[in-house]
Order: structure tokens, then sequence, then C-alpha cells
């Protein structure tokens, strides 16, 4: 597994608080239960828009949430080919519970570098031995 692969789940965390931050922009709507609403086109019907403009957020973060927990335990089940126990557990706290290099040293008592610098060797080594 690759760093862009690694990191493909963290990108997918943001664009889930992201759309989450949107959908809370137009939380006064779910004080309503629209659900079964005709629709309408939207043009001249600001609530319409508004409707279908929630409905568009959560049918996208629902994708992504779905998409999200698709790639964790992807990530996951890589994670556990790991032999040695001390690389799954920064593995995990970086990748999947996305802790940064420096809160994981800390826990851990190692100076960030040492925790970037095993994981970026592990990931070396491993692609360099399958090649």
């Amino acid at each position: 597994m690759t760093f862009s692969e690694l990191y493909h789940y963290k990108d997918l965390q943001a664009d889930i608080r992201d759309l989450t931050a949107e959908l809370e922009a137009i939380s006064f709507l779910k004080a309503v239960d629209y659900s079964g609403m005709p629709h309408g086109t939207g043009v001249g019907d600001p609530t319409s828009a508004l409707v279908m403009q929630r409905d568009k957020l959560v049918d996208k973060l629902t994708a992504k949430k779905m998409e999200s927990l698709a790639e964790m335990n992807r990530i996951e089940e890589y994670i556990d080919t790991i032999p040695d126990l001390e690389l799954q557990t920064l593995f995990r706290e970086h990748f999947i519970l996305l802790m940064t290099y420096e809160a994981i040293g800390n826990a851990h008592n190692y100076d960030r570098t040492t925790i970037a610098k095993k994981i970026r060797r592990y990931l070396k080594d491993s692609h360099n031995s399958r090649s």
C-alpha cells in the first residue's frame, strides 16, 4: 500500500467534515420533515431549492461515509498484515485515528520524526520487497 492510498481515508474524512458543515449551515431545515414532500423544479421556490440542496448534501454525505468505511476496512486489513505490533499501532494511530506524528510521538515517548521515519521506512521496504 502506498502513502497516497493510506491518506485517501484522511481525505475522505475531510470531505465528510466539510459536507457536515454545509448541512449544519442549512440546519434550519431539519426542524421540518421534508421526506415525501414534492420538490418541484426549484425555480421561484426557495424552500424547494433548499430542500433539494439539503437532499443532495445528505446523499453526498452518505456516499462519502460508505466509501470511508470501505477504505477504513481496507486499511485495517493492510495494517493487520504488518508483522511488527508497534508498527501496527503507529499505522493505526496515524492512518485510522488520524493522529499527527507529534501526538503519536508524545504518546510513545518518541520524537515525531522517529514516528515518520518508522512508517516511511516500513512502506518503502514493503514496497521494495514486492517489486
